[in-house]
């Protein structure tokens, strides 16, 4: 993987596309179709893709209107992954900041499990 995810437009696509991986691999069988990704625009209105790693991974549930944001910091060696639910104005968001190391990674991967493992209401 290449840890240099600014460097090219490649780079990134795969670390959007890790990310949609790791998310789709946590999922209950039969809860894919439930989800849609990316939730949030990534898009300049000229066309362009936004490639600034906020969100670098977005999906809402059509269900329950859960979210999850990931947010990868440009600073590789970024210190601590940090994650909070965010449920102002009736969201139902998990936020995920974090660089791109694998004990954050790691890390990241569990943060996640959890919050999909918690059924409709959440994990947490």
């Amino acid at each position: 993987m290449n840890w240099n995810y600014f460097e090219s437009d490649e780079a990134y696509e795969a670390a959007e596309q890790y990310w949609k991986n790791l998310f789709f691999s946590l999922m209950h069988e039969g809860d894919t179709y439930d989800w849609v990704t990316p939730y949030y625009n990534n898009q300049l209105a000229d066309g362009t893709r936004m490639r600034d790693g906020n969100p670098i991974f977005s999906a809402v549930s059509r269900s329950s209107g859960r979210s999850i944001r990931i947010v990868i910091e440009s600073d590789l060696e970024y210190a601590d992954l940090t994650y909070w639910v965010d449920q102002k104005n009736g969201k139902n968001e998990l936020v995920v900041v974090c660089g791109w190391t694998l004990p954050q990674l790691s890390k990241a991967e569990e943060v996640l499990g959890s919050w999909l493992g918690g059924g409709k209401h959440g994990g947490f």
